[in-house]
């Protein structure tokens, strides 16, 4: 009767916990979904920090490619991140630009309608 009892530990001996990894792409997937919300910066370093403490630890084990997926994705996240912020800063530096030029523009005309048409005025009012 003894001998057909198996202990625990003789069946997980040797077999290792993908969970590490399995966290790794889930919060590298997580990431990359919320990358535009600014949390995923953390979301994304810890992702990388538990992919890359899996793949150290195990080496040569299953879920080695779920945790270099958890890397891969937490790193396109913080980039697409890093991107769309350098985007929107120079976004508001051209449409400083823009505005800039057509006011510069707007003045050019008033001046050339003023030089073209001397004393005339645009007091036009036209209601409907």
């Amino acid at each position: 009767m003894n001998e057909d009892y198996i202990y625990e530990e003789e069946i997980y001996e040797g077999k290792q916990s993908i969970g590490l990894a399995v966290a790794s792409f889930v919060l590298g997937v997580f990431s990359l979904l919320i990358f535009s919300l600014g949390i995923n910066l953390e979301i994304g370093v810890v992702s990388i920090i538990l992919g890359a403490i899996f793949i150290a630890k195990n080496k040569g084990c299953r879920g080695k490619g779920l945790a270099w997926l958890g890397i891969g994705l937490s790193i396109l996240s913080i980039g697409l991140f890093i991107w769309t912020v350098l985007m929107l800063s120079a976004n508001k530096n051209a449409t400083r630009v823009i505005e800039d030029f057509t006011n510069d523009n707007q003045l050019i005309f008033e001046n050339q309608q003023e030089e073209l048409f001397p004393g005339f005025e645009d007091n036009s009012n036209y209601e409907l």
